[in-house]
């Protein structure tokens, strides 16, 4: 899930930086709330399948949801046999 997140983080950065650049006269007051905007909907869309993976997740054992959610999102073609974080 850290790769996952990692992926949102960049995709929101450069989604954020785009919009922010189409609005030169947007005051600091309108960044601030765009940046919580993006941090907001980035954090709410992964929550559930973050609490969903990790409940899946047995110590020790490959889990193939994570396996799966690797591959939809292209995170690794490494299986990774450790507990997801």
């Amino acid at each position: 899930m850290a790769a996952l997140r990692a992926r949102a983080e960049e995709i929101r950065q450069r989604e954020l930086s785009r919009a922010l650049a189409s609005l030169p006269d947007a005051n600091g007051a309108v960044r601030t709330q765009m940046e919580w905007l993006s941090v907001s909907l980035v954090n709410k869309l992964l929550d559930e399948p973050t609490r969903r993976l990790r409940a899946e997740a047995t110590p020790g054992v490959a889990n193939p949801y994570a396996d799966v959610a690797r591959e939809l999102f292209g995170l690794s073609t490494e299986r990774a046999d450790r507990p997801l974080t």
